[in-house]
């Protein structure tokens, strides 16, 4: 029988796995970066921020640009964040099933009360905010869905 041996230390991973891997973490950086920032940010900006070299940061982006995940504005060249994102995002929901059973509870609670209600999960210390059913009235508070409060300055239970 053959034996194969392998170079280098055992248990080590190969050198190109550990790029692979610094890769994608500084990839997730950078959409987490998009994220706290509102949504949009400059290729300088996510660069200094994350304390990335300007031509990686530029790489990444193109790369991620290329799954649709950011896209870049052709008039002030900032980048933000893409659908392919939005996909991600709606795939995980989708699997939890959460809204279509809530849905006809919160379109009662809001004839009933009158006001905005909202379905939040929670994500550590935090309540996410997964769906919404707005009222009708003309002062009413809505806010975007992937909003993030604190568990104790929410109605969440």
């Amino acid at each position: 029988m053959t034996e194969v041996r392998r170079r280098g230390r055992p248990g080590q991973a190969e050198p190109t796995a550990q790029k692979g891997a610094q890769a994608l973490e500084r990839g997730i950086a950078i959409l987490q970066y998009l994220e706290r920032s509102g949504g949009s940010s400059s290729v300088s900006d996510i660069s200094g921020s994350l304390d990335l070299p300007l031509s990686t940061t530029f790489r990444l982006l193109k790369v991620l640009q290329a799954a649709d995940f950011v896209y870049q504005d052709s008039q002030l060249g900032w980048w933000h964040i893409g659908l392919g994102v939005f996909n991600v995002g709606s795939a995980y929901i989708h699997n939890r099933d959460v809204l279509s059973v809530a849905g006809p509870f919160m379109h009662r609670l809001m004839l009933l009360s009158g006001e905005t209600v909202n379905v939040a999960i929670r994500n550590g210390n935090e309540a996410v905010l997964i769906g919404q059913k707005e009222c009708k009235s003309m002062v009413r508070m809505c806010a975007p869905l992937g909003s993030r409060l604190p568990l104790h300055a929410s109605g969440a239970v």
